[in-house]
C-alpha cells in the first residue's frame, strides 16, 4: 500500500544521532562517583592522620604524594565537570525530544492527508460507478426508444404495388437510356437514418406530446382576471358611508380636532395604523399621526369624526388624554435645553408644535386640506393656536389656486 511506503520512506529518512546511549551515561556517573569517593577517602585519612600527628595511610600499591589542596581542587574540578556532562544531557535530550516531537507531527499530518485523499479517491470512485450507472441507463432507454421509432413492415399488396411501379420506372428510364443524348442512369441510394436523428425526432415527439403545467404566479394572475370579468365585488359599508357624505349636507361640527392616546414604548406610523386598522378605525379619517412628546400619540381628526372616535377607543377600553397642551413646557425632555427658564422652555415647546404641523400640512398629497387645517387652528384660540406667519409660508410653498374671474380679469 501507498502509505506503507511512506511510512517505511519517513523512518528511514529519520537521521541516527550520535548522542550517548543511557548505558554510557550510567558508566560515566559510576566512574565519576568513584574518582570522587576515593578522592574524598584519601583526603579524610590524609586529615585523621596529621591530627594523631602520625603518618597518613597510604596504599598499599601506590603511596599518594598530592597534597591536600591540589586534591580537593581535583575534586571541585571533577564536580564542575559531573555538572557539565548533566547539563549538556539534559540540553541534548530536550533537543532530541523536540525533534522527535516535529518527525511526529509530520508524521500525522501525512497520515491525515494521506486519509483525506484515501476518502476523496473513493468519493470519486463511487460517483463514477453512479455516472456509470446512469449512462448504462440512459443506453437503455434509448435502445427501446429506437425500438418503438422502427418502421412497421409494410401490407404484401403495397410491396407488390411498390414492385410493379418500380419495374415501369425501370422500363421508362432504359427507354430514355436509349436516346443517344441519355447521361449515365445511377439510382441514388436510400439514406439510413442515424442515432442522432432518431434523438431528435424522439426528442420533438416528447415536447410536442409534453404540456406544460403553469406556474403558480400565472394560475393566480387568471383568477384574478377571472374574477375581475366575471364578478366585482362588493363595496364595504365604509365605502359605501364615505360616497353619502359626498352628497349629503353637514350637519355635524366643523374643524379639526386632536385625539390624544397614552403609548407604553416608540412605535412607527405603520404599526399604528396598523393597529388602529385592527381596531376597526377608519383609516381615511384620520388625517395624521404625531407623536408630542414620549408616550403621547396624537390623532389628527375632522371634528365631526372626533366623538364617533373617541366612543370605539373607549369601548375597547383605551385612556383619552383630554386637555393636553402639546406646547406646555413639561414636554420639553432635551438635555441641551433642561436649564432653560419655563417660560423659554414654552416658547421652545411652542415653535417645535407650529414647525411640526406646518411639515404636515406641507406634506398632505391635498393642498387644499392642509391650507384649510392650518386656518382652522390659526382662527382659534388655545394651545393648538397656528401663527398667521406659518400660514403665509404654507401659501408661499403652495399658492392657492385663483378663481375664474380673476384669470378672466
Amino acid at each position: 500500500m501507498p502509505a506503507d511506503s511512506s511510512k517505511k520512506s519517513i523512518k528511514s529518512s529519520v537521521p541516527t544521532t550520535p548522542y550517548p546511549t543511557l548505558k554510557d551515561k550510567n558508566q560515566k556517573a559510576s566512574t565519576t562517583a568513584i574518582i570522587a569517593s576515593t578522592t574524598k577517602n584519601n583526603i579524610i585519612s590524609t586529615r585523621s592522620a596529621t591530627r594523631a600527628g602520625s603518618e597518613p595511610l597510604v596504599n598499599s600499591k601506590q603511596q599518594s604524594t598530592a597534597s591536600p589542596t591540589e586534591i580537593i581542587a581535583l575534586i571541585a574540578l571533577v564536580e564542575k565537570l559531573a555538572k557539565r556532562i548533566d547539563k549538556q544531557d539534559t540540553e541534548i535530550q530536550t533537543r532530541v525530544q523536540g525533534q522527535n516531537n516535529q518527525i511526529k507531527a509530520l508524521y500525522d499530518r501525512q497520515e491525515e492527508i494521506i486519509a483525506q485523499l484515501k476518502g476523496q479517491l473513493e468519493s470519486a470512485e463511487k460517483a463514477n460507478l453512479e455516472l456509470q450507472q446512469e449512462v448504462d441507463h440512459l443506453k437503455e432507454q434509448l435502445a427501446s426508444v429506437n425500438q418503438q421509432l422502427q418502421i412497421p413492415p409494410p401490407d404484401h399488396n403495397i410491396l407488390q404495388h411498390q414492385h410493379d411501379l418500380g419495374d415501369h420506372m425501370d422500363e421508362d428510364a432504359r427507354g430514355a437510356q436509349a436516346s443517344q443524348y441519355a447521361h449515365a442512369y445511377t439510382p441514388a441510394p436510400a439514406p439510413k437514418p442515424t442515432l442522432s436523428k432518431l434523438a431528435a425526432s424522439f426528442v420533438t415527439a416528447a415536447k410536442k406530446g409534453h404540456k406544460k403545467t403553469p406556474s403558480k404566479q400565472q394560475q393566480k394572475q387568471k383568477q384574478k382576471q377571472g374574477t375581475t370579468t366575471t364578478t366585482t365585488s362588493q363595496p364595504s359599508a365604509q365605502a359605501i358611508a364615505w360616497a353619502k357624505r359626498s352628497f349629503q349636507d353637514h350637519n355635524g361640527p366643523n374643524g379639526y380636532s386632536f385625539v390624544y392616546l397614552k403609548s407604553n414604548h416608540r412605535t412607527k406610523h405603520s404599526e399604528v395604523r396598523k393597529k388602529l386598522r385592527i381596531l376597526k378605525v377608519e383609516q381615511a379619517r384620520v388625517i395624521d399621526i404625531q407623536f408630542p412628546c414620549k408616550g403621547i400619540i396624537g390623532l389628527l381628526v375632522h371634528a365631526s369624526y372626533a366623538p364617533e372616535l373617541i366612543a370605539l377607543l373607549e369601548k375597547v377600553n383605551l385612556l383619552i388624554i383630554k386637555n393636553f397642551d402639546p406646547t406646555s413646557s413639561n414636554i420639553i425632555n432635551y438635555p441641551t435645553l433642561q436649564d432653560l427658564d419655563p417660560q423659554e422652555k414654552n416658547k421652545q415647546a411652542t415653535q417645535i408644535y407650529q414647525k411640526r404641523m406646518l411639515r404636515m400640512c406641507l406634506n398632505l398629497p391635498k393642498a387644499a386640506l392642509g391650507l384649510a387645517i392650518l386656518r382652522y387652528f390659526s382662527a382659534q384660540e388655545g394651545p393648538h393656536n397656528i401663527s398667521q406667519h406659518n400660514v403665509d409660508i404654507f401659501l408661499q410653498r403652495k399658492p392657492a389656486p385663483t378663481t375664474t374671474k380673476k384669470l378672466h380679469q
